[in-house]
């Protein structure tokens, strides 16, 4: 499988990462409330789920450290594969208004028939590298990127502004959005809940495979109401 590893993937991994330390040194971090619901009605994502076996190596060695270290911080989590589904976005697209079932069911049929969409199931993705961003959210992503993902978010691209989408920019990056804080950490351990000890270097020697069971091609806030 080719993959792709670019310098402005890992910068731009590194810079959220300083990013995040800024936040926690700042106060910064913000408590999540709810997924904006006028907003990703506008949106149409095309995102990948994994299979059974990825999914119980992910509650094992992400959601279940990471549970622990909340606890041991006084924080909080609303988090993948529990509050919704566990999941990377290969690209959004969005309207001016909302996603009417007809366009969402006719933009399913344009994105899931295309090869470049065919050949994702199946693929393993490798993670290995964990970041908590400037608000305080849990991100996990790969700084190798194969080549399928870029072509796959080329071809929704194209077929969603043809149909009248603008897509929503997503480069230098291959991700998971881990957790969000809906409860902050204690003001005196903002810094050891942003260091994820023990999470983040075990990432870096032995990323994390997630192989792909399905392709999912919808309405965003529906997507992520599903749990």
């Amino acid at each position: 499988m080719e993959t792709i590893t670019r310098l402005p993937t890992i910068v731009k991994y590194i810079g959220n990462a300083r990013l995040g330390y800024q936040g926690a040194l700042q106060g910064e971090f913000v408590e999540f409330k709810s997924f904006p619901e006028e907003e990703l009605r506008k949106r149409f994502g095309i995102t990948l789920t994994f299979d059974e076996s990825s999914q119980q190596e992910f509650l094992k060695r992400i959601t279940e450290p990471l549970q622990k270290v909340a606890e041991s911080t006084g924080a909080e989590l609303f988090m993948a594969g529990i509050d919704f589904p566990l999941h990377s976005t290969v690209l959004e697209i969005k309207r001016e208004d909302a996603v009417i079932p007809e366009k969402e069911e006719k933009m399913r049929k344009i994105i899931l028939g295309e090869n470049n969409i065919r050949r994702l199931p199946g693929l393993t993705l490798s993670f290995d590298y964990m970041f908590v961003d400037k608000g305080g959210n849990t991100v996990i992503a790969a700084t190798n990127i194969p080549q399928v993902i870029l072509s796959a978010r080329e071809t929704v691209s194209s077929d969603g502004i043809r149909e009248g989408f603008s897509p929503l920019p997503l480069t230098n990056i291959l991700h998971i959005s881990v957790a969000r804080l809906t409860k902050l950490p204690d003001e005196s351990n903002m810094t050891q809940y942003y260091k994820m000890s023990g999470i983040r270097p075990a990432l870096r020697f032995k990323p994390l495979q997630m192989t792909v069971g399905s392709v999912n091609a919808e309405n965003t806030w529906n997507f992520l109401n599903r749990i």
